[in-house]
């Protein structure tokens, strides 16, 4: 493993376990209202409008003439769209992790869950930060593809035709020594739950302590953005991963795979 290249996307999973781990599955006194109001699940990264380019363009820097003046009509101009906006997240995107911003994997794990609990739409207005005397939007790896996604879908490129998220199917847990066992860690930290609770009051919801812990589940290792070109599925990760992660197994993720059907309605 190249550690000098990039070891920031495992860096950044293992802050947000750390995370995650704090509170605790809960006990059977857990009241849960099965009758609640449940939301409506949607893609979080299908739907932004001219508005949102516009304020990425505004806020961010994103070449939108350079986008405007791309038509899609074949491999090689969906390879220069992608390129382009791949080109922007690398300058004007931060990884970054929870010791620097506590909030940095909530609309991954949120999303997980409830899938458009946290669209594009909104983590683009709420997730700046300054660098190198820049506003940066700021994120993990899920944060780099959905973006991705939602850019490339609204300059023409069809989700599961032409473009895909896919993951490194692995749990960093797995390897740490306070692993709960195998397969996805658990939990929510209290800061969290807090959070998590505006967006839900903001959607009319309400939902237990207790069940959000139960709910809220470790995401996999590392997203990336994929366009099919040329016959075969391209990434285009500008986390700048290192050889182990542009080398792991990837497979296609659905933003409605973890969908927890107790708290949403697909």
């Amino acid at each position: 493993m190249n550690r000098s290249n990039n070891r920031r996307p495992a860096f950044v999973l293992v802050c947000t376990i750390l995370a995650l781990l704090i509170s605790c599955r809960p006990d059977n006194g857990c009241r849960i209202d099965e009758n609640a109001l449940k939301f409506s699940a949607f893609s979080p990264y299908a739907s932004i409008t001219d508005d949102d380019i516009q304020y990425l363009a505004d806020t961010y820097g994103l070449p939108k003439s350079d986008l405007d003046a791309i038509t899609i009509s074949d491999d090689a101009s969906k390879q220069t769209l992608g390129n382009t906006i791949k080109g922007w997240q690398e300058q004007r995107m931060k990884l970054t992790d929870p010791n620097t911003q506590a909030d940095v994997s909530y609309p991954m794990r949120w999303n997980y869950i409830m899938p458009g609990m946290y669209p594009v739409d909104e983590m683009i207005r709420d997730r700046s930060m300054t660098d190198e005397s820049m506003y940066k939007l700021y994120g993990v790896c899920w944060d780099y593809a959905a973006v991705f996604c939602a850019i490339a879908i609204k300059y023409g490129l069809e989700e599961g035709t032409d473009i895909r998220i896919t993951a490194w199917k692995k749990y960093m847990s797995d390897e740490m020594s306070f692993d709960q066992g195998p397969g996805a860690d658990y939990g929510m930290s209290p800061a969290e739950y807090a959070a998590l609770s505006t967006k839900l009051e903001a959607n009319n919801l309400y939902f237990p302590d207790c069940q959000m812990q139960d709910a809220a589940v470790e995401t996999y290792i590392h997203y990336r953005p994929e366009i099919y070109l040329f016959g075969a599925w391209v990434s285009f990760d500008a986390t700048n991963p290192n050889e182990e992660y542009q080398n792991a197994p990837y497979s296609v993720v659905y933003y409605d795979d973890g969908a927890n059907l107790a708290l949403c309605s697909l």
